[in-house]
């Protein structure tokens, strides 16, 4: 996970021109780095797409979809994979504390798929959940952007964790390029991103 953290250095170094900062309506690519409690061999990367869009000034909706995935030899000398698969909606409002920060809380609702194959043998499982979340959103100069989050998730079969989650944007313009790292009570992730603002 190193690698992918790298890049918040990078934001704090640069000083370009001015953006249209804390914007809750764009699209976003990015690249995302798993690792599960359990499972700490693999270290899953794929890619994650999420997106956003306001309504009625201060509300709006949002998605999120990724695909990960790790391969390794196991004792055996059989390939052993693990597949994930992860998609999340949510609808939320924002409360605008000043020009420089924003708070935004949603509820959402998601799916979680997981695929482990040791060469002999194959497990499935997937399950629904729940959540809350919110955020906040701080312009610490004209173009780099921190934010912080809790999220606490509703699972079936009645479990629950909760989640962290760090973050760092450099805008340019409409394009902004940043770096997450979320903390659950099972697994971590990190991921680069670059976003178009609309």
């Amino acid at each position: 996970m190193k690698r992918v953290t790298a890049i918040v250095p990078l934001l704090l170094l640069s000083q370009l021109t001015f953006a249209e900062s804390l914007s809750y309506d764009f699209v976003q690519v990015g690249f995302v780095e798993n690792q599960m409690a359990g499972l700490e061999a693999f270290e899953q990367i794929g890619p994650e797409i999420q997106a956003s869009i306001t309504f009625f000034d201060s509300f709006f909706v949002k998605g999120r979809y990724r695909e990960l995935d790790d391969s390794i030899t196991g004792d055996n000398g059989l390939e052993h994979t693990l597949d994930e698969s992860n998609w999340q909606y949510g609808v939320g409002y924002i409360f605008e504390v000043n020009q420089n920060t924003k708070i935004d809380a949603s509820v959402n609702v998601g799916r979680f798929a997981i695929d482990l194959n040791n060469g002999v043998e194959r497990q499935r499982g997937d399950s629904n959940h729940h959540s809350f979340a919110s955020n906040i959103r701080y312009m610490l100069t004209d173009n780099i952007e921190f934010s912080g989050g809790l999220e606490w998730q509703f699972w079936e079969g009645s479990l629950e964790q909760k989640a962290y989650r760090l973050g760092a944007i450099y805008h340019y313009n409409n394009f902004s390029l940043g770096a997450d790292y979320i903390k659950y009570s099972d697994f971590e992730a990190c991921s680069i991103f670059a976003r178009y603002a609309f």
